[in-house]
């Protein structure tokens, strides 16, 4: 009897794991800024999760942003947007821009990515979290 009953319990321990890993499961959205060397456009991410700190990202950095939360809700002008993304996965975007301050942006996957950063000689990475729980002053 007391077997059984540790065999069950131990059975919806089991069943409540995924659902506390998939909880904890955290977002990681990579960018590289592959724009011109010539203007050295940086290139802004303005979140309502980074609160008023813009990440910017400069000609042949890459940059990987951690998140908690199921989207991203970037500030354009004076909106917001949010764009949503899976928890637990894994995004790597290449962002281009030509002489103007106009980019583009692709997403790749991460051996793109990854030769694309390598062949243009980037040497800077930033890590950031953004948390979707308020930050306390």
């Amino acid at each position: 009897m007391k077997t059984a009953l540790n065999i069950l319990l131990f059975c919806g321990l089991l069943m409540h794991l995924p659902v506390k890993a998939q909880q904890l499961a955290t977002t990681k959205i990579y960018f590289f800024n592959a724009s011109g060397t010539i203007h050295k456009h940086p290139m802004t991410i303005q979140s309502s999760l980074t609160r008023d700190k813009p990440i910017r990202i400069i000609s042949q950095e890459w940059a990987l942003l951690e998140t908690d939360a199921d989207s991203l809700p970037l500030q354009i002008n004076d909106q917001t947007v949010s764009i949503a993304f899976d928890k637990g996965q894994v995004y790597y975007y290449i962002v281009l821009s030509d002489y103007s301050s106009v980019f583009s942006v692709a997403e790749v996957n991460s051996r793109v990515f990854w030769l694309t950063a390598h062949l243009n000689k980037s040497q800077k990475q930033a890590k950031y979290f953004l948390s979707k729980k308020p930050l306390t002053d």
